[in-house]
């Protein structure tokens, strides 16, 4: 049978937008969302084919920016677009039509109008002179109803909520309660008073976000005189506790210009996280001292890029970066507000939000009507759960908007009396996606070829546990509560099979065969992965090999013996669990081998503890699957090889996008099916960071889950070296191959071919100076190609019948 040519059809390039940030492309599908940013070469020809030239059009035009030749900027040109999803997405529903009232998750509690300060922007007006308080009875009455309804977290905010007089009572509630966490927005003056009270609390449930509005100065004219100094004193108090504590500063005209200063300090306290609160026209704050956006975000990126410097994370960009770096499809639909969050004022009325809190036109119900039944009936939370990015405004004009999630009710309320569309930050939200998404990228790289910078669910820095089609975005206030990175689920998955044999991940390949010494029984009983890298890299005598997520020590060990004692094995895993195994096994198989060439790393694969250039071999065996930032692991992989040195990797791979439900599936994500790559987008990603001798060796069914298939996929990878020129012949059965460098390599002919020492493949015959065969090489025509520029070849029959 012929291969089907390819037609013109896959040059259509449909539903993407592209916003060109600060010199950088990004191209936005805005109803799945996605996004990728490609390198200036694919960028010049997907600009192309968007302004209506036709594939071979962009093509030539790309060739001739590039001096390229046709042939291999057509092929080019295909490569790419196959890697970019053409997609429609889910159809836009209304949350509303989508989502329940499952449980409520959260509460914020105004438990107090009244304030030990009269700051001049209090958003509600508070002062010490203010009366206006929730009754002991009523705080005692909604906690046990909102716990009934399943509410865990607690939010205490005012006026001060720490003057309250039923703030010991609230303590004590979550105290009581292993499983409740209570977060105070404070000016924590009254820290000292209550510091009998905090000395019994748990500290881990207890984090307190204090304000800080600026050097002492600037603090001062916002709150009164010396209110800076005995601040600090009471953070002080906070920290010699052990409670988590955050930094909070309501950015205004005037404290713009100091957003770097709340990092500095929260640097010089010892605080891990700060957070920037967007100005709110309402109550004492005044359109007068509203920042302009440029301001603003010219000033948070000053403050980013000191908080990377000095290590403190800024709550606004972090709760941005999660949604951003997500994966492909998941929606973020407005806040949780009205779903799974209440506001409770000093009134005794609920409101939709903190922020709306003595708003008389979102008065939910009193207390007194019941938690669940104003939960479920009140008619401005059924208003607030029927707004949606989808009825919103149109896509087209805030393609960003599913990734910051259409922006802030309450800024929107207050600006406009609306739910949704007129926030008058969403701007800055949007500025900064775009600076997240920049960040990732990195800067632009000296590929050959139309590569990607970044894509969207390269990497993936939590788990959701919503409808991806309809997530929530969350309040931002404390970051200290997120216990959890990208890595925590794997270390806790991988963390509990190095106790106890894990046999849903138990390896398929054996190993009975793969030496001649007795492998460590600590080592097979937890031999957990999809194939043996180990066995298809060819270790010989003298190689430095690194293995990647090593585990309980199987690889290394079979690495040991083929490196013999001249060589290097060295192991790297994040789990001091594995890592204990690993040791056990390398002891005994030293006593066995009569010599040790064992080294053990505790490290990230996306961070390698290693020197550039160090390494022959890396092997890895469903692991990279594994990692917070596959796009960064092969990078480090990249640099730690030696010229022409090789990569060997068994995974687990897919030919079909799974659904998001598979995806973000935390057991899935654990055995490496969750994080499984497309196998097209695979080679692609190790074309994208610059390795050449791309090879699949071996495949087969791995997996079938909810109906979709999954492959163990074992491929090989080289570090660029150096090449020599060798006489070749392709033998077939392709009337041509074509390499991404653009040589054309017909079949029977006698070509010079520029190959590394290294090769195997069945469809090449090598010749010495008589024409005769030499030994097939051992890596093979698709681990090499006929340029010094490029070592991979691509086969294209399909394109010489165009």
């Amino acid at each position: 049978m012929k291969d089907k040519p390819i037609t013109t059809d896959i040059g259509r390039l449909t539903g993407w937008t592209r916003i060109e940030y600060e010199g950088t492309p990004v191209w936005i599908q805005p109803t799945v969302p996605d996004w990728f940013v490609p390198n200036l070469r694919a960028d010049l020809i997907l600009s192309e084919l968007t302004s209506g030239a036709g594939l071979h059009e962009a093509a030539a035009r790309y060739a001739a920016r590039y001096g390229v030749d046709s042939a291999p900027a057509v092929t080019q040109a295909i490569s790419l677009l196959k890697r970019i999803p053409q997609r429609p997405g889910a159809p836009l529903e209304p949350r509303h039509e989508r989502l329940s009232l499952d449980g409520l998750r959260e509460m914020w509690l105004h438990l107090t109008n009244r304030c030990n300060l009269r700051c001049t922007h209090c958003m509600f007006a508070s002062s010490p002179e203010a009366s206006l308080e929730l009754k002991p009875e009523e705080l005692q009455r909604v906690l046990k109803e909102g716990s009934d309804l399943g509410c865990n977290l607690l939010y205490a905010t005012g006026g001060e909520p720490m003057i309250h007089e039923g703030f010991p009572l609230l303590c004590r509630f979550v105290a009581d309660r292993p499983d409740t966490h209570l977060v105070t927005l404070t000016n924590a003056l009254a820290t000292h008073r209550l510091r009998p009270l905090l000395d019994d609390l748990p500290r881990n449930r207890f984090h307190f976000q204090v304000s800080l509005d600026g050097p002492a100065p600037v603090h001062d004219a916002l709150r009164g005189a010396g209110t800076f100094e005995r601040t600090r004193q009471s953070i002080g108090i906070l920290q010699e506790l052990g409670f988590p504590v955050a930094l909070a500063m309501v950015v205004d005209h005037h404290s713009a210009r100091h957003m770097e200063w709340l990092v500095e300090e929260a640097a010089r306290l010892g605080v891990a996280s700060v957070h920037y609160l967007w100005y709110f026209v309402k109550g004492h704050g005044s359109a007068a001292s509203l920042p302009e956006i440029a301001e603003i975000g010219d000033g948070l990126d000053r403050a980013r890029s000191l908080a990377k410097t000095l290590g403190v994370a800024i709550d606004n960009v972090e709760i941005l970066r999660s949604q951003v770096l997500s994966l492909p499809g998941t929606r973020y639909d407005l806040t949780n507000a009205g779903w799974q969050s209440l506001a409770v004022g000093p009134d005794g009325q609920i409101y939709p939000t903190a922020a709306l809190v003595l708003e008389p036109a979102l008065a939910c119900g009193h207390l007194s009507e019941g938690l669940e039944k104003i939960w479920r009936e009140s008619e401005a939370l059924d208003t607030l759960r029927r707004a949606s990015v989808a009825s919103g405004p149109d896509l087209a004009s805030r393609p960003l908007s599913f990734l910051t999630g259409g922006g802030d009710p309450d800024h929107s309320y207050v600006a406009d009396g609306c739910f949704v569309g007129a926030d008058p930050w969403l701007e800055l939200y949007e500025r900064t996606a775009l600076s997240v998404i920049t960040e990732q990228a990195g800067p632009e790289e000296a590929v050959d070829r139309p590569a990607f910078r970044a894509r969207m669910g390269e990497r993936l820095e939590a788990c959701s546990e919503e409808d991806a089609l309809c997530a929530f975005t969350h309040s931002n206030c404390v970051l200290s509560l997120a216990e959890e990175d990208g890595h925590s689920l794997a270390r806790s998955f991988y963390g509990a099979a190095a106790g106890t044999p894990n046999e849903e991940i138990m390896n398929p390949a054996g190993y009975e065969n793969a030496t001649e010494t007795a492998l460590p029984g600590s080592a097979v009983s937890r031999s957990y992965g999809c194939g043996s890298p180990v066995l298809d890299a060819g270790v010989g005598a003298g190689d430095t090999v690194l293995d990647l997520g090593c585990g309980a020590g199987i690889e290394l060990c079979i690495a040991a013996e083929h490196a013999g004692p001249l060589g290097r094995v060295l192991g790297i895993d994040m789990l001091d669990e594995m890592l204990d195994l690993a040791r056990k096994a390398a002891r005994e198989m030293a006593d066995r081998l009569g010599y040790e060439n064992i080294e053990l790393h505790n490290g990230l694969l996306e961070e390698l503890p290693l020197p550039d250039d160090s390494v022959d071999i890396v092997i890895s065996n469903c692991v990279i699957n594994l990692t917070e930032d596959k796009r960064r692991t092969f990078e480090e992989i990249r640099r730690v090889l030696r010229p022409g040195g090789r990569l060997v990797v068994a995974d687990v791979c897919c030919e079909e996008e799974p659904p998001l439900a598979v995806r973000y599936n935390e057991k899935l994500r654990g055995e490496c099916i969750g994080g499984a790559l497309l196998q097209g987008e695979l080679l692609g990603l190790l074309e994208d960071v610059g390795f050449e001798g791309i090879n699949i060796l071996k495949r087969f069914p791995y997996r079938v889950v909810s109906g979709h298939r999954f492959y163990s996929l074992t491929y090989t990878a080289s570090a660029p070296g150096k090449l020599v020129s060798r006489r070749g012949i392709y033998r077939g059965p392709f009337a041509a191959v074509l390499t991404d460098a653009g040589n054309l390599i017909p079949r029977g002919q006698t070509v010079e071919l520029c190959l590394p020492q290294e090769g195997d493949d069945e469809s090449v015959f090598l010749l010495d100076d008589e024409g005769a065969e030499l030994l097939r090489p051992p890596q093979g025509l698709l681990s090499w190609a006929g340029t010094s520029k490029s070592a991979e070849a691509t086969l294209y029959s399909h394109t010489l019948q165009e």
